[in-house]
């Protein structure tokens, strides 16, 4: 842990992030936060301190997560590169299946103007599909992206495979 900063209530947890993030040197660490920080503030913070974000999108912001997986559902992105990884260990299979686009100039959110970007120098959209076999029975969970960092299927960091955790390390 590289610090920690007390809130009183789950709104508050954006501004001490901001807060922790005002401390630290970020040049050429990649940030990866939960759903709840994903915001063009945040976003802006992170590369403003030379950093770059792995943020997760869920349906707490249902425009952004629907384009998003619009983007991946569409028979048009069928031909991105994409990474499957399994693991066999505890006496289950899980598969990871990574997919990673650099095009995501189209993403808009919530503009202002035409030309506006919603989050600062968003350059990956990341779909991560974990399937796990375990006997008779398989569960699958889909995970959805954005970075600022220029990803590829197989160098996408482990947080994207696994599941986003706030924490800060090289890409």
């Amino acid at each position: 842990m590289l610090a920690q900063e007390a809130v009183d209530s789950k709104e508050n947890e954006c501004t001490a992030m901001l807060a922790i993030l005002d401390r630290l040197t970020l040049k050429g660490a990649l940030v990866t936060i939960d759903a709840i920080a994903t915001n063009p503030v945040m976003a802006g913070a992170i590369v403003g301190r030379g950093g770059d974000y792995l943020l997760a999108l869920k349906r707490n912001q249902p425009t952004l997560h629907g384009e998003v997986v619009a983007y991946f559902d569409d028979p048009a992105t069928a031909g991105l590169a994409v990474h499957v990884d399994v693991d066999k260990d505890h006496g289950r299979i899980e598969t990871r299946t990574t997919t990673v686009s650099q095009d995501a100039g189209w993403l808009t959110g919530d503009r202002r103007h035409p030309g506006e970007h919603r989050f600062a120098e968003l350059t990956s959209l990341v779909r991560a599909v974990t399937t796990v076999e375990r006997g008779d029975k398989i569960s699958s969970e889909t995970r959805y992206f954005i970075s600022s960092a220029r990803l590829t299927p197989t160098a996408s960091p482990p947080t994207a495979r696994h599941g986003p955790s706030a924490a800060i390390g090289a890409p």
